[in-house]
Formats: structure tokens, sequence, C-alpha cells
């Protein structure tokens, strides 16, 4: 059979134009990547500035355009990720947060028990001991909140409660598995656990050099748990 000299058919003539617009599509969406990743870096850049001055001078201490000129950024380029001061805050808390929940899922699974957990906490002391300004960011935070008229006074109200509900709930699992006394009262453990690990960390923060936060901690978790395990409990 032989071509035909005749006018090209139609799927001939548009090709050049089908390849022209694929070029252009991915052209743009190449351009849409680079745009994205360039905006989630400054975003992140932001994030970081911002943990950094929240945790040094507090929310009321932190001025919205110290923030921009530490990012590299102008007012403009600040607000367009961030339209306030109180949207950036939250974004931190946010992140501090996910970053926290995530890191004891990890350790601890879905149903751990009160030794289980107590391990856990110690070793988010050992990993503390390098976090100065993540531990700093939460009591400073806790501290400037307790008076309610605060942005953060939700995010530290739920913070102790989470905390303390899950020191109760895995000292329940272990009544029931029969690892420990069934007179353990969970709320007193629990306010033990908390008031131990804030307070500790609050003397950490004034003299790091001098106070061994994962060495005193553990120290205390190990006669809580010969304490927890003893029949008299």
């Amino acid at each position: 059979m032989t071509v035909s000299d005749g006018p090209p058919t139609a799927s001939a003539s548009t090709t050049p134009a089908t390849t022209s617009t694929t070029a252009v599509t991915t052209g743009q969406a190449r351009r849409r990547k680079t745009g994205y990743a360039r905006g989630e870096a400054a975003r992140r850049r932001i994030l970081d500035v911002a943990w950094e001055a929240f945790a040094e001078r507090g929310f009321r201490g932190t001025s919205f355009n110290e923030i921009a000129k530490a990012a590299g950024l102008t007012m403009a380029g600040l607000i367009h990720h961030f339209p306030t001061k109180i949207d950036l805050f939250t974004a931190v808390l946010q992140a501090h947060e996910a970053e926290d929940r995530a890191r004891l899922h990890d350790m601890l699974g879905d149903e751990p028990s009160i030794f289980e957990v107590l391990d856990a906490f110690v070793a988010t002391a050992r990993i503390n001991t390098g976090r100065y300004s993540f531990v700093q960011l939460h009591h400073v935070i806790a501290a400037e909140s307790a008076r309610g008229d605060h942005p953060g006074t939700e995010h530290a109200h739920a913070h102790f409660a989470r905390t303390r509900e899950l020191v109760k709930q895995a000292v329940r699992r272990s009544i029931e598995a029969g690892d420990i006394s069934p007179r353990t009262r969970p709320e007193p453990i629990a306010l033990r656990v908390v008031a131990m690990i804030e307070g500790l960390e609050n003397q950490w923060l004034h003299d790091p050099d001098t106070i061994d936060l994962a060495g005193v901690f553990e120290a205390w978790v190990a006669e809580l748990k010969q304490q927890l395990a003893s029949p008299s409990q």
C-alpha cells in the first residue's frame, strides 16, 4: 500500500500542537513545584526563627517585625505566610505539639504500662538535654499563660491534662494486668510524675551546667518503680 500525497491527516496535523502544549504544561508544573518548595522553605525558616524568639522573650516580648528581620523577609513576606503574630504563635505551638506527640507515640504504642510510660519519660529527658530552646519554649508558654489571657493558655492546659491522663491510664492498665497493687491511686501518681518533670526542667533551665536533668530524673523514676512494684503500695 502506498501513502497518499494528498493533504495531511488530522492526526499528523495536530501532533506538533500537542507536543507544544505538553511542553508548556510540564514547564508550568515545574515552576509551581519550585515555587511551592521555596514557600515551604520560607515557612520553615520563619517557624524556626519564631520558635527561638518566643522561647527567649515570650509571646508578648517578641515583635512581629523582629521575626521578619531575623527570617530575612519583609513584613509583607511574613504576613503572606502568617497574617498575624497569633497565627504564627499558633503554628509554632502546633509544630511543637505534633513533634512531641509523634515521638511519644513511637515510643509507647497504644496501650503502654506505667513502667513503659516512665521509661519513655526518661528517654525524653535525655533527648531534652540537647533541646534547650524546646524546653524553654514550653516553660515560657506555661508561665505566660497561667493567668488565662494568652493565646497559649489552651495549649498549656491541654498539655498538662494530656500528660496526667497518659500516666493515669497507664497506672490503671498496670493494675488490671496485676503488675502493681490495686490500692495504687492513679491521680496522685500522675501529679507526682508531672510535678517532678516540670520542676526539674525548670531548675535545669536556670542551671544546665550543674543539674543533670536526665540523671536526676532517671534516679527518681527508679525509686518510683520500686514503690509501684512493692506489694505494700
